[in-house]
């Protein structure tokens, strides 16, 4: 695993780990070379050096990864890969259940891949796609999430999907990113599906793949990323 990818700051990796407790993210637990099992990050205590993870599915993987000296954990989260190793584990209780407890790890390896990654989003942020019709008034299609590859949106119920059927290429539109800045951007629909809440339709997700952006538009869209994503880490702080 390269260096570069590699996190060491105490801060950093709390943070980190905090994100994959929040979301309940699924990690391959590798004890040795032929046993493994999947587990979660149910807890961290940045204070007490502490991190709890869910308890094996059998007594035999209890026993093998209590008696290990490291174990390693590998996973994926959004799009991003993501590995550590912790020295040893002791059996505890979280929440009247089975738990592992450990000590937070040294380094965390938290590679994004840049394609792949996905973040949604905020509702209080003022991000859309200005879509052009050849016949139709411009229409502000809400920002739902973003990738360096794609984006999906929101199609209200008083907006006609068809305009934005599947296969469409939609060529120089206006992508619009909050506090960031605006650019062209040539889209093709991928896919649509309904939204509801409580059994009401409230309007279509479009799911869109960009086939070309305006120079600097890729720069933008990461330093878009990279806000949400400071703003997520600022909530799990609680500032």
């Amino acid at each position: 695993m390269s260096a570069s990818y590699q996190l060491s700051n105490v801060r950093e990796v709390s943070k980190n780990l905090s994100l994959l407790v929040k979301h309940s993210t699924l990690l391959n637990l590798q004890i040795d070379a032929k046993h493994a099992f999947l587990t979660a990050l149910v807890h961290i205590d940045t204070e007490k050096n502490l991190l709890i993870v869910d308890y094996a599915p059998n007594n035999e993987l209890a026993d093998k990864a209590l008696s290990a000296k490291s174990l390693n954990f590998s996973g994926n989260y959004n799009g991003i890969d993501i590995a550590f190793i912790t020295q040893g584990l002791r059996k505890g209780q979280f929440r009247k259940q089975p738990a592992f407890a450990t000590g937070l790890p040294k380094s965390l390896y938290w590679r994004q891949r840049r394609e792949f990654y996905r973040i949604r989003s905020p509702r209080h942020r003022h991000s859309y796609l200005l879509l052009n019709g050849a016949d139709d008034e411009p229409q502000k299609l809400p920002l739902l999430d973003l990738s360096i590859s794609g984006a999906a949106l929101f199609c209200a119920g008083d907006i006609d999907p068809q305009i934005v059927q599947v296969g469409l290429e939609l060529p120089e539109q206006q992508l619009v990113l909050d506090e960031i800045g605006s650019g062209q951007v040539s889209v093709k629909v991928v896919n649509q599906c309904p939204v509801n809440r409580n059994k009401e339709a409230l309007g279509t997700r479009i799911g869109i793949q960009f086939t070309q952006l305006q120079r600097g538009m890729d720069m933008n869209i990461q330093r878009y990323i990279r806000m949400i994503e400071r703003e997520l880490l600022q909530k799990l702080d609680g500032n």
